[in-house]
């Protein structure tokens, strides 16, 4: 079960906080997932959003996609740890997924790859 991509708005303010790409629960687990094109979109104002987020939420796992592969990751080991540890205080997961990656939840799909200049997705 997942949302469609959702709009997320602070109650103070007017404009769009930010939105969540995907939302889902998959074998009794919630995923909170950032889709990205490229790594340059994980940056620190996003990594707070997310942080943020799965505070509220309190997802299982929370974290990027990013349609490029591994080797193009802009994340040393330390920023990664440091979310790591954020999330962790929240009881919750990091996944930082690249096109590339062996699938860790062995899921039967893989992250779609950037089409023109918008995304397509599909259930199935």
């Amino acid at each position: 079960m997942f949302t469609p991509a959702l709009d997320i708005f602070k109650p103070e303010e007017q404009n769009r906080y930010t939105d969540i790409d995907v939302l889902s629960a998959v074998d009794g687990k919630v995923f909170l997932i950032e889709v990205k094109q490229s790594f340059a979109g994980v940056h620190a104002r996003e990594i707070t959003k997310l942080l943020e987020l799965a505070s509220i939420l309190r997802p299982d796992f929370a974290g990027f996609a990013v349609q490029r592969p591994r080797a193009e990751c802009t994340l040393d080991a330390a920023a990664q740890q440091q979310i790591e540890r954020d999330l962790a205080d929240k009881d919750v997961r990091f996944l930082l997924w690249a096109s590339d990656d062996p699938d860790p939840m062995r899921f039967p799909i893989d992250i779609p790859t950037a089409y023109g200049r918008t995304m397509e997705w599909s259930a199935w």
